[in-house]
């Protein structure tokens, strides 16, 4: 599946941590502790980066970073970055869907923004569209899983006000779809605003989700290592990252 990186503070090498980052478009996998068929090899189907420096910034293309002619314009750009997010997509085995811009992750709604490297299987949109708030509807561009997630993320936010009492209802609501219908969920999902931002490493069975690593040195969690000191997030562990105080909490 896809693959994401999260920089919560500005590296020294930060450059260096985008390129190896990337090269996993074109690369066999590398996940250590973790032999699962949810990681593919290879990302070439778009790629998408936000950076937060005074404002909170984002780019996509549907184009591998390589044939992307605004690359090097973007690349300076979040070399400077205080925090980054980034992902680079692979298109899911069981529906193909179109790689375009639509469909390119982030996603975002005002100052909202939404990474996902997973699956819903099976996926019939118009059942999800009945846990969207009918406000949102009209801002489903694509065709991805990703994107209906993070509307029915968005209508329960508009009920509770509260980022993370909505990403536990979020998650409860996740865990019903399987114990009802057998829907199987797999959601290493990548939450962002200007207050917070919410990282998951998580199923709803008792399968093992996509890899997912974090660096508590620099403060990098990524789907592949990227530094030499890391480990493999236990399944279904949230982290919330506070912007302003910098502080991280597991949940």
């Amino acid at each position: 599946m896809c693959r994401i990186i999260v920089i919560l503070q500005n590296q020294a090498n930060q450059k260096y941590i985008i390129d190896y980052f990337l090269t996993q478009s074109h690369e066999k996998k590398n996940t250590p502790g973790s032999n699962n068929n949810r990681d593919f090899d290879y990302h070439k189907d778009g790629y998408g980066f936000i950076f937060y420096n005074d404002n909170i910034s984002f780019y996509k293309s549907s184009l591998m970073y390589k044939d992307d002619t605004n690359f090097e314009f973007i690349k300076n750009k979040i070399i400077k970055s205080n925090i980054l997010i980034g992902h680079i997509r692979a298109t899911k085995y069981h529906f193909k869907d179109d790689v375009c811009y639509n469909n390119t992750h982030p996603f975002w709604y005002k100052n909202q923004f939404w990474s996902h490297n997973g699956s819903v299987n099976p996926f019939n949109s118009n059942f999800y569209n009945t846990y969207i708030d009918n406000k949102y509807k009209s801002h489903i561009k694509g065709k991805t899983d990703s994107e209906v997630l993070f509307y029915i993320y968005m209508t329960i936010f508009d009920k509770l006000n509260d980022e993370e009492k909505s990403w536990i209802e979020f998650i409860q609501l996740l865990d019903m779809f399987y114990s009802k219908y057998q829907i199987t969920i797999s959601a290493n999902i990548v939450f962002s605003n200007e207050k917070v931002i919410i990282i998951s490493r998580y199923i709803n069975n008792n399968e093992e989700p996509p890899s997912l690593y974090i660096d508590t040195n620099t403060r990098i969690i990524s789907s592949e290592p990227v530094t030499d000191t890391f480990e493999l997030i236990n399944r279904n562990t949230t982290i919330i990252y506070n912007v302003k105080d910098t502080t991280i909490r597991y949940i």
